[in-house]
C-alpha cells in the first residue's frame, strides 16, 4: 500500500507584517508532517489500561486474606488475581496469629508475576515460657531436656539437680530434698524399660521413680567419676562417656571400660554418644571427632579423614532411616551441622542472614522427621529443604540466644532450654 503524504504550505507570508496581540508578538511555524498509512501487518498502539495483567500470590500458611491497595479481595491464598491494570501496588497479606505483610509491586502490562510469602508468626500466640518469675523452676540454667515416652520432660540442671514437669506439675530432686547425689546433671536419658540414667561429676545415678542409685569408682570400679554422656543401645545395654576414662559398657551387672590403651578409641574424651538398632555404637569426642564400634571393629569419622567440620563433637542422633546427625563447636573449633548417610558426608554451616552459628548444643527430631537445632549463640534452628530457619529474640518469643537444649514432645511442642524453658508450638 502507498503511503499517503500530506504537506502543509506556509501559512504567513514573511514580508508581511505580524500580528499584533497587545504587548505580544505570536509566530506561528508549522513544519512539514508526514502522515503514513499504517501497514496491514504492524500491531496497532497499545495504551495504557489496554492490556492488563495478573498476579498470583501464595502464602505458608495457606488462607490468608489479600488486600491490593487497602482493598479486600475475595480470594484467599493461595489466589490468581486476574485482570488487574498495570501499575504500582501496596500488596498486604493477613492471617490471624501472625504478623501483617506488606509488599510493593509493580506489574508491568501484559504480564503475570508471582509472589511466595512465608507469614511471619506473632510469638504472643506461638510461644510461652517458664522461668523463675512465673513458675516454681530456679533461677539456673538448664543444661538437657529429655521427654521419655509418657511425655515427661526432664531437666538436667547446673547446682538444682534434677528437675521433672508432669501433667503441668513441676517437681524437684537435689541432695537438700533427695537422696540424688548430685546437684549438678550433664545428660539424661529416658531408657526403654522406665529407668532414668543420669549422668554427672560424681558418677552415674540411676532413677527409678523412687529412688536414686549411685554409681562411682568407689562402688563399681569406674576410671573417672566424671560423666558426661549416656545412651541405650542393643538388648538394652547402657553405655556411658566418661570427660576422661573413655566409654562404658553396662549391662545391668558389670561394667566394662573401653579407652585408648585397650581398643580402637580415638580419645578418652568422651563428649556425646548415640546407639543405633544393629548395636553399633557412635561415640562423640572433644578434639577427636566420632569413633563408631560395632562390637568388633573401630572406625573414626573426622576432619582430616572425612571431611568433618569440627572434630569437637557436641550430640549424636540417629534417625529411624539409619542417618547420622552430628552436632559440633567449640570456641576454638566453629562447627555446625553434619549429615552421615552410608559413606556419604555432608556439612551445613548453620546461619542465619548475617551470621552462622559457632557452637550446636542440641538436635531432635519433630514428628515429621524434620532437624531442629539449638546453639550456643544464635537461638534455634529449623532445617528444611536445605535452608535453616532462625527463632532468636528479636524474631520470636525465646527467652534466650543461649540455646542449650532442644527436644520435641508427643504434641510436635519444641522444648529449648536455657535460664528458663521455652516452648513453641508452631511448625507441626
Amino acid at each position: 500500500m502507498r503511503p499517503l503524504t500530506v504537506s502543509f504550505g506556509k501559512l504567513f507570508h514573511p514580508r508581511r507584517r505580524p500580528l499584533n496581540c497587545g504587548r505580544g508578538v505570536i509566530f506561528i511555524l508549522l513544519f512539514a508532517v508526514t502522515l503514513s498509512t499504517v501497514s496491514c501487518n504492524e500491531e496497532p498502539a497499545v495504551l495504557p489500561g489496554i492490556v492488563r495483567s495478573s498476579l498470583s500470590v501464595s502464602t505458608y500458611p495457606e488462607g490468608a486474606k489479600i488486600y491490593l491497595n487497602n482493598m479486600e479481595k475475595i480470594q484467599l491464598t493461595p489466589a490468581d488475581l486476574d485482570d488487574i491494570e498495570p501499575g504500582f501496588y501496596r500488596l498486604e497479606i493477613k492471617l490471624n496469629n501472625y504478623l501483617d505483610t506488606v509488599h510493593y509491586v509493580l506489574l508491568k502490562r501484559g504480564l503475570q508475576d508471582k509472589l511466595y510469602f512465608e507469614m511471619r508468626e506473632d510469638p504472643k500466640y506461638w510461644w510461652y515460657s517458664f522461668k523463675s518469675s512465673n513458675s516454681s523452676l530456679p533461677n539456673t540454667s538448664l543444661n538437657k531436656i529429655r521427654i521419655d515416652n509418657f511425655d515427661r520432660k526432664y531437666f538436667a540442671t547446673d547446682y538444682h539437680g534434677l528437675a521433672i514437669l508432669s501433667d503441668s506439675v513441676w517437681t524437684f530432686y537435689n541432695p537438700a530434698n533427695s537422696a540424688i547425689p548430685a546437684d549438678v546433671i550433664t545428660d539424661i536419658y529416658p531408657a526403654s524399660d522406665g529407668t532414668v540414667w543420669l549422668t554427672s561429676p560424681v558418677g552415674i545415678i540411676k532413677f527409678s521413680g523412687n529412688g536414686f542409685t549411685l554409681f562411682n569408682s568407689l562402688n563399681s570400679n569406674l576410671p573417672d567419676d566424671y560423666i558426661t554422656s549416656v545412651a541405650e543401645g542393643k538388648d538394652k545395654v547402657m553405655w556411658f562417656g566418661c570427660r576422661e576414662g573413655g566409654l562404658l559398657r553396662y549391662d545391668g551387672i558389670n561394667f566394662i571400660n573401653y579407652n585408648t590403651d585397650n581398643s580402637g578409641l580415638h580419645s578418652n574424651r568422651i563428649s556425646a554418644l548415640a546407639c543405633d538398632t544393629s548395636g553399633t555404637v557412635y561415640i562423640g569426642t572433644a578434639g577427636k571427632g566420632v569413633t563408631v564400634f560395632t562390637g568388633s571393629n573401630w572406625r573414626s569419622i573426622n576432619s582430616l579423614t572425612s571431611g568433618l567440620i569440627s572434630d569437637y563433637i557436641t550430640r549424636l542422633l540417629i534417625k529411624s532411616d539409619g542417618t547420622l546427625w552430628i552436632g559440633s563447636g567449640y570456641v576454638s573449633s566453629p562447627g555446625g551441622l553434619t549429615r552421615v548417610r552410608g559413606s556419604q558426608l555432608v556439612n551445613y554451616i548453620v546461619r542465619s542472614a548475617d551470621q552462622s552459628a559457632r557452637i550446636i548444643t542440641d538436635i531432635a527430631f519433630d514428628l515429621k522427621g524434620d532437624v531442629w537445632i539449638s546453639t550456643a549463640d544464635q537461638g534455634l534452628f529449623y532445617f528444611i529443604n536445605n535452608r535453616f530457619i532462625q527463632y532468636n529474640r528479636t524474631n520470636s518469643g525465646i527467652i534466650s540466644n543461649d540455646a542449650l537444649s532442644v527436644a520435641v514432645d508427643k504434641g510436635g511442642n519444641k522444648w529449648v532450654t536455657s535460664q528458663g524453658v521455652s516452648v513453641y508450638s508452631g511448625r507441626k
